[in-house]
């Protein structure tokens, strides 16, 4: 419910302010809202909370992320606005009086459950090859972090972890028919130890063709040792238990006749244990019974890095 806003001079004439929510004893929570704007010159959109000392807290100033189409926003709430009065206000503070702003569907949720330790992206638990089982009660909106992909949709409540591929070759996610929550699932590369730099570099979001619903499944390409960040949740919010599926298939080698010690090159040391096998049937390449001068001929055309 809102109310006409007497907190602010004359000039602040696309004020709105809603009565008071208790949240007291709540330990997490947030507010939802769609934003847009009939003119594409405007000032920005306040949103301040009012907190137990009678302080007006700024959550979020929006300005180029809205525009002339309707845009769902989500701001979490900090610990300081959960107490029996508080307060939201949303307030611009235009030049002249001309201000358009457009704002619906305004709804404040909050629970008694803290979110996980991983509910943001700078704070991901560790996922591990096999059966991953966790939950995301409590889960709050992260800032959405797609440069673009997987058709601009957000996932909501959504958890993070961290995944170091153990093979080079395909890594394969999936909470497929594995828990009653229909999970999203999207993929980042990490290239540093930072992910509020900007969007993050999107690998492999959830296909839902391939897997029936409730459920995602993706893939993507990796490199041992290199570290993937893993978003889960859900389009709509839905919280609860779930389960993943993780693990990596390597890539096959192509044949590579001559590298005997398997090190990627064919060298010196692969031309000594050829030479130590000499006129025998021992590291004998092209199968005729005897290593000879046509094995040594292979070796040296393959000379130096294995396809």
């Amino acid at each position: 419910v809102f109310e006409k806003d007497s907190t602010t001079s004359d000039n602040m004439i696309c004020s709105r302010i809603t009565s008071r929510v208790d949240l007291k004893s709540r330990r997490s929570g947030k507010i939802e809202f769609w934003l847009k704007h009939q003119s594409f010159t405007y000032s920005p959109m306040r949103l301040h909370a009012l907190n137990a000392s009678g302080n007006w807290v700024l959550l979020r100033a929006i300005a180029n992320e809205a525009g002339t189409s309707w845009t769902e926003f989500s701001v979490d709430l900090p610990s300081e606005i959960m107490w029996e009065g508080a307060r939201f206000r949303f307030s611009c503070s235009p030049a002249a009086g001309n201000e358009k702003w457009l704002l619906d569907f305004v709804r404040i949720t909050a629970s008694d459950v803290m979110a996980s330790s991983n509910d943001e992206c700078t704070s991901p638990d560790e996922l591990t090859a096999g059966i991953n089982v966790f939950d995301t009660i409590g889960a709050t909106d992260s800032i959405p972090q797609s440069d673009g992909g997987c058709s601009g949709s957000t996932i909501r409540s959504d958890v993070w972890f961290e995944f170091e591929a153990p093979c080079t070759g395909t890594v394969t996610a999936t909470s497929c028919q594995l828990s009653p929550l229909d999970l999203q699932i999207r993929a980042y590369s990490l290239d540093d130890d930072d992910c509020t730099e900007g969007p993050l570099s999107l690998v492999a979001c959830a296909d839902d063709e391939i897997c029936p619903v409730p459920g995602a499944y993706i893939n993507f390409d990796s490199v041992a040792g290199t570290r993937y960040l893993i978003q889960c949740g859900t389009y709509d919010g839905t919280t609860g238990s779930a389960t993943v599926y993780i693990d990596c298939e390597e890539t096959e080698r192509p044949a590579c006749p001559g590298d005997f010690n398997e090190d990627g090159v064919i060298d010196g040391p692969d031309l000594t244990q050829l030479l130590a096998s000499w006129n025998s049937s021992e590291n004998d390449l092209n199968d005729d019974g005897i290593v000879d001068g046509i094995d040594l001929a292979i070796v040296l055309a393959g000379w130096g890095l294995c396809p």
